[in-house]
């Protein structure tokens, strides 16, 4: 699977965090397409001067309705997250993708994602649970389980979706 997206979501301060990414996909996947959907409102002459090699995404570009009032009603971690679905959804309609990915900005990729690219050959969605056995003990059933069901089963900071 050659034809991947992939995209990070992030604000202007994780920027140096978003290059440390995208410079270790671009060794590791220089095939992969990269994005960056920067959830503030930047003016398009200070989106060129951003020394990424990426396409650069806002979120009024999503077709979010009402968008600014929308963003407004989110903290900036909330909005970060909030924003994936519609960029996924954006990625995946277009003819030359395959599959999407999103990574966290705060990743940096050491060695090729065979893993990844191989699952997607043979499934729709790759997802990352924070637990894959359940916990012995009451306190890592209080510490770990009922963190997870509190902030979700699964860790958005990877997600794979096939065009499929």
């Amino acid at each position: 699977m050659s034809r991947i997206h992939v995209f990070t979501s992030a604000a202007g301060n994780y920027l140096p965090k978003v290059k440390v990414l995208f410079d270790s996909l671009a060794e590791h996947h220089p095939e992969w397409q990269r994005h960056l959907l920067l959830v503030e409102d930047w003016p398009d002459s200070e989106l060129a001067t951003l020394a990424l090699e990426a396409e650069i995404h806002q979120p009024r570009d999503l077709g979010i309705p009402d968008w600014r009032p929308w963003a407004f009603c989110h903290s900036m971690v909330e909005l970060c997250t909030a924003v994936k679905p519609f960029m996924l959804k954006q990625l995946l309609a277009r003819e030359d993708c395959d599959a999407a990915v999103y990574l966290d900005p705060d990743i940096c990729v050491f060695s090729a994602l065979e893993e990844v690219t191989d699952s997607l050959a043979h499934h729709s969605m790759l997802l990352t649970p924070h637990l894959i056995a359940p916990e012995a003990s009451l306190e890592g059933v209080i510490g770990n389980e009922l963190t997870s069901l509190r902030f979700g089963t699964y860790n958005m900071g990877f997600i794979a979706v096939s065009a499929s």
